[in-house]
């Protein structure tokens, strides 16, 4: 009896690929945002700021969230990636280049992203002491004066140095794209704040 030889290339019939996740992300983003203009036209007193009912059964947009997450989760952790028809391969390296030198460039659309982000911070940076400034300007008199950097909080202060140094980051980031050294792990690193000091 002769045996049958199987094609180590051809690919395997997934019953869930894990692409299904970008399904179920969209799917969860559109049916979010339709529970939220809901939530604020029907659960919304504008003129206070706050819910008519508060209670955690009126709030449709956090179920639709966690049920959406929860279903990527599964997809990703139960799901399976179609077999590639190459199944691995060897990097051959006869110039004996440093792995840096290895890496593949990043686009320099990917540094005008930095940038543009560094102009938003520091645009926003303006604008919160400019407002700070132009307060302090209209109350202090001659009588009482009000130095110009007051009544700023130390949380603000804090974020603040924060924002200074993703600015710097992003433009360090920017630079060494275009000068093809990619993203350093001190560029990864000082990124990391940004989405540390959003979320606090």
């Amino acid at each position: 009896m002769s045996e049958k030889k199987v094609n180590p290339y051809k690919r395997k019939r997934v019953f869930l690929d894990k692409k299904v996740s970008m399904i179920v992300y969209a799917v969860t983003l559109v049916l979010a945002t339709v529970c939220r203009i809901i939530q604020l036209n029907t659960n919304m007193d504008f003129s206070t700021g706050k819910y008519i009912d508060g209670s955690l059964a009126k709030n449709s947009t956090l179920f639709v969230l966690i049920i959406g997450f929860l279903l990527i989760a599964a997809v990703l952790v139960f799901g399976e990636s179609r077999d590639k028809a190459v199944k691995s391969c060897i990097l051959l390296n006869p110039m004996k280049l440093k792995v840096d030198r290895l890496r593949k460039k990043i686009s320099p659309k990917a540094a005008v992203g930095m940038f543009i982000m560094a102009v938003f911070i520091a645009y926003q940076f303006i604008q919160d002491i400019a407002v700070y400034c132009a307060y302090n300007r209209s109350i202090s008199t001659e009588d009482d004066p009000v130095f110009i950097f007051a009544n700023i909080p130390v949380m603000s202060w804090v974020n603040y140095v924060l924002m200074i140094i993703l600015i710097a980051a992003f433009i360090s980031t920017g630079v060494n794209i275009l000068k093809g050294d990619g993203i350093t792990p001190g560029n990864c690193f000082f990124l990391t704040v940004f989405p540390i000091w959003k979320l606090l």
